[in-house]
């Protein structure tokens, strides 16, 4: 989801996650939804880079909705939580996925 940092932090919505994913599935079908490596988290962006890490819940990004449309197309594989409070950023993925979603372990 790089577009996040392209687009200077353009994901903002469920659609603009669903969008991405829907374009995965369609691209290199559904059997690549099974089996994703993602890497999430927070980042304070320039005018035109990244410009250093963030904790999730110091930054713009929508992980709620994020993690919302990996459940609802129920997309397995690896998130792995990346940035300057890798331990705290997981435990709090962790706290809005669901069971049924272990997709954050």
């Amino acid at each position: 989801m790089d577009r996040q940092a392209r687009n200077n932090g353009g994901l903002r919505t469920y659609d603009d996650f669903a969008e991405i994913i829907q374009y995965i599935s369609s691209e290199l079908g559904k059997s690549a939804l099974e089996d994703l490596q993602m890497h999430m988290g927070g980042i304070r962006h320039g005018e035109k880079e990244e410009r250093n890490h963030l904790p999730l819940t110091d930054c713009d990004f929508y992980y709620k909705a994020c993690l919302k449309v990996l459940k609802n197309f129920d997309v397995s594989g690896c998130l792995i939580a990346e940035g300057s409070a890798v331990e705290r950023d997981a435990l709090l993925l962790k706290k809005h996925a669901t069971i049924s979603n272990p997709i954050v372990q």
